[in-house]
């Protein structure tokens, strides 16, 4: 009879086992799967903080483009959340007070860089830059930059206005 006992206690004791494991497994089954569902919105997230930041420099290159007698280059700085200098990158600047690139991806790019001073990636992957001339029968000299993930969001900068134009992808 002991026998019987400690044999049914023993298989209910790997049944509990069983089903401990195997809840567990689902349960982080289901933690995975919501967390790579919701990495794409950090990502346009992320994006769109720094178009927000790109628009802000810009506006901060022009200022100071302005204040410094309307030079061809300026040295734009960059703080830390402390107020500490951590960077300087020279930036060109074009008759209308807007920073100026050469009308190529690689312009966009370096434009990127230095009024950001961040590399262009987010979460491991590449931001992809590019630049789209003016539409036919534009007057006007420049297109734009455009920052975009691989799938999802983007943001645009006009070169002649100045203006940053994000687009949740």
């Amino acid at each position: 009879m002991k026998n019987d006992e400690a044999t049914d206690h023993s298989i209910s004791k790997m049944y509990v086992n069983i089903t401990v494991v195997v809840v567990f497994v689902v349960l982080m089954a289901s933690c995975i799967a919501y967390f790579f569902r919701l990495e794409p919105n950090m990502d346009n997230a992320i994006l769109e903080g720094f178009s927000r930041q790109f628009q802000q420099s810009a506006e901060t290159a022009h200022w100071q483009w302005q204040a410094q007698g309307r030079p061809e280059r300026i040295m734009l700085a960059h703080y830390d959340i402390n107020g500490k200098e951590i960077a300087r990158h020279p930036v060109r600047m074009g008759s209308n007070g807007k920073p100026w690139i050469d009308k190529s991806r690689n312009g966009c790019e370096k434009l990127w860089q230095s009024l950001l001073n961040e590399p262009t990636l987010i979460g491991g992957f590449k931001v992809l830059s590019d630049y789209f001339l003016p539409q036919k029968g534009s007057k006007e000299e420049f297109g734009f930059c455009r920052y975009r993930l691989s799938q999802g969001a983007s943001f645009d900068y006009n070169l002649v206005t100045g203006v940053v134009k994000f687009t949740d992808g």
